[in-house]
């Protein structure tokens, strides 16, 4: 059993410099302490200082147009398996049922029982953060019309791992620093450039569209691993190994250069609404696989830099719903009549591929035994659905 402990705290202000500037500042603080079975501290982050800063500035007529701009340093809390994993010192049990335990926990059947120990506190450990900028550009139109440019970069600057150092101890720590330090730093970078427009030409209507030009790149998939599924945070596969970081450096899974979206909505005078979501995306990069015998199990080895295997191809979605209010009513209760069409036109095209190249190394350290399956797509986009439901609402 482990317990975790989060400490926060934050003072902010808006100064109205003049008619036309107006300057935002803050700072907060967090903290962290995991402790052990016996109540001792076995892990403690408690200098997660985040100084927030941003600007407002109106030029020409005031409402009309208007400079902003903001900074911003993020901190994220370290993960309960990292607490449950590093910092035991009790029992784990592992069961499966045969039916649905939410609805039956009766019966389980209990497969393996480990017990934990409590070991020294994990030392030399800081917090994982990230820092953000933002400047953009915003103006109305005329009406209820409006639109707006904003850039923003976003850029790591620590995360905590664990790994295998000199591939037989198995630690948690920073990548790139302290227990870590042979391994990269970890790293990943974000940069885009936004365009949003926005319009009301009548109470009836409205649209709004936004286009994102963007990069993302580095070397972490993020707090759950993309490349392996993994559902722990901090306990991901990307830095197990040292062999596993090698041309790690790269496009990200999630790297979509352009991403196009549009919804809207008109109402008719009797009751029918109709709204329509539509949009399109730049496929996402592929990467070339070796799978490798390491001390941590089977892991995936980077036969050529991250994200340089070619792209999967681009997609675009739409969907439809009309709702109708039934003309019965009372007070503040209300019934629609709502029908659904989903991934309008059926698309299915691939998302995800086979990007297992390899399936081991020969005795020279060679890539070797090709995958039959490499390339072939393994997940595709939702089928057309229609669905057809009465909401009902009351105080």
């Amino acid at each position: 059993k482990s317990t975790n402990r989060i400490f926060s705290a934050f003072a902010q202000d808006t100064w109205r410099l003049t008619e036309r500037l107006r300057l935002n500042l803050g700072l907060r603080w967090d903290g962290q302490r995991i402790l052990d079975s016996n109540g001792e501290v076995g892990l403690s982050i408690l200098d997660q200082w985040q100084p927030r800063m941003g600007f407002t500035y109106q030029v020409g007529p005031l409402g009309v147009r208007k400079f902003f701009g903001n900074y911003g340093r993020f901190y994220q809390e370290v993960g309960s398996p990292v607490a449950n994993y590093f910092v035991p010192g009790g029992n784990s049990v592992f069961a499966v049922y045969d039916q649905d335990p939410r609805v039956d926990p009766s019966d389980p059947i209990f497969l393996d029982e480990q017990t934990g120990s409590i070991g020294d506190p994990i030392e030399g450990i800081d917090g994982q953060y990230y820092d953000e900028f933002t400047l953009g550009y915003e103006q109305a139109l005329g009406g209820s019309s409006k639109i707006l440019v904003r850039g923003t970069y976003r850029t790591m600057g620590k995360g905590v791992e664990d790994a295998y150092v000199d591939d037989s101890e198995y630690v948690i720590g920073n990548p790139g620093f302290g227990r870590l330090a042979e391994f990269p730093k970890i790293e990943r970078e974000y940069q885009a450039l936004e365009l949003t427009f926005k319009t009301r030409p009548s109470p009836r209507t409205g649209v709004f569209a936004t286009y994102v030009l963007s990069r993302n790149r580095g070397n972490y998939s993020g707090l759950l691993s993309t490349t392996y599924g993994s559902p722990f945070p901090n306990r991901t596969e990307d830095f197990d190994i040292l062999a596993t970081t090698i041309n790690s450096n790269g496009l990200m899974t999630n790297d979509r250069p352009h991403v196009l979206k549009i919804y809207g909505w008109y109402t008719t005078g009797f009751g029918l609404t109709f709204g329509a979501t539509g949009s399109w995306m730049s496929g996402t990069p592929l990467s070339e696989y070796a799978q490798l015998q390491t001390a941590a199990g089977l892991r995936l080895a980077y036969v050529s830099t991250r994200g340089d295997a070619g792209r999967t191809p681009s997609v675009y979605d739409l969907s439809l719903r009309f709702a109708y209010e039934l003309p019965f009513r009372s007070g503040d209760t209300d019934a629609r009549l709502i029908l659904d069409l989903l991934h309008v036109g059926n698309p299915r095209e691939a998302v995800r591929f086979d990007q297992l190249h390899y399936l081991g190394y020969d005795e020279e350290g060679n890539p070797a035994y090709p995958n039959p399956n490499y390339g072939v797509a393994n997940y595709w986009q939702p089928p057309m659905m229609v669905r057809l439901c009465l909401l009902y609402t009351s105080p």
